[in-house]
């Protein structure tokens, strides 16, 4: 789950970037043949919470698509209720890196 595009093919999350929509892939999405998807490979866990941190302060509605990513997608349970915003970060880009 480490690439996103701006076009809704195989997404397991929605979020809304300064200048566009985002839709975070499935790894196994074959899209590599689609010639205008643009993706973006994370390098490091570091790189991935930056954009996610962007995202979410650019609109607050992200921080709930990613509070129902890891409640709806994630293979682990997460106490939500626990959870602050940096910890759901983390735990998120933990997930879409790997």
């Amino acid at each position: 789950m480490d690439r996103y595009s701006k076009y809704h093919l195989n997404s397991i999350l929605s979020l809304k970037c300064p200048l566009y929509t985002c839709y975070v892939q499935d790894l196994f999405a074959e899209i590599d043949t689609i010639s205008d998807v643009e993706l973006k490979r994370f390098c490091s866990h570091e790189d991935a919470v930056n954009w996610l941190v962007s995202c979410a302060l650019h609109d607050v509605f992200n921080m709930q698509n990613l509070r129902s990513f890891l409640t709806h997608q994630a293979l682990r349970c997460y106490q939500m209720d626990r959870m602050d915003d940096h910890q759901v970060i983390d735990e998120v880009a933990h997930l879409i890196i790997n």
